[in-house]
């Protein structure tokens, strides 16, 4: 029993804020499709919580995560032109241009860490020099 305590103790805030986060969507998709509560309610809650999440960071003093910021952003404005009936179905269109983004970033990010010459960035099997 003492390992695991151990294990939790020596886990980063960063890493307990995402895990809750992650809890929180889980438990709130369910409760949306179990109660059929529609596309509208279920965006702008899941944006909530995802902008509920960067308050908590920046509460914590954790460096706020963008792209968080901006997808809870993206599904309460979603969410909120569902429930309102707006004609333009954005959604699917704010998606993949946030799963762009998303992608841009993490091969920019890559190739800058790669760049500068970081070793926790080498392959598994490869000496570091």
């Amino acid at each position: 029993m003492a390992d695991v305590h151990s294990e939790v103790s020596n886990e980063t805030p960063s890493r307990n804020v995402a895990r809750a986060v992650w809890g929180l969507l889980m438990i709130w998709t369910g409760a949306v499709l179990l109660l059929n509560w529609g596309w509208g309610v279920g965006l702008i809650g899941a944006g909530a919580i995802l902008l509920g999440a960067q308050v908590a960071r920046r509460y914590l003093r954790l460096k706020v995560d963008g792209f968080g910021l901006i997808a809870g952003a993206l599904f309460v404005i979603s969410g909120a032109g569902s429930l309102f009936q707006v004609p333009i179905d954005l959604f699917p269109v704010l998606c993949i241009l946030a799963g762009i983004g998303l992608i841009v970033s993490a091969w920019t990010a890559r190739t800058r860490h790669a760049s500068s010459g970081r070793p926790d960035l080498q392959a598994p099997g490869q000496p570091r020099a």
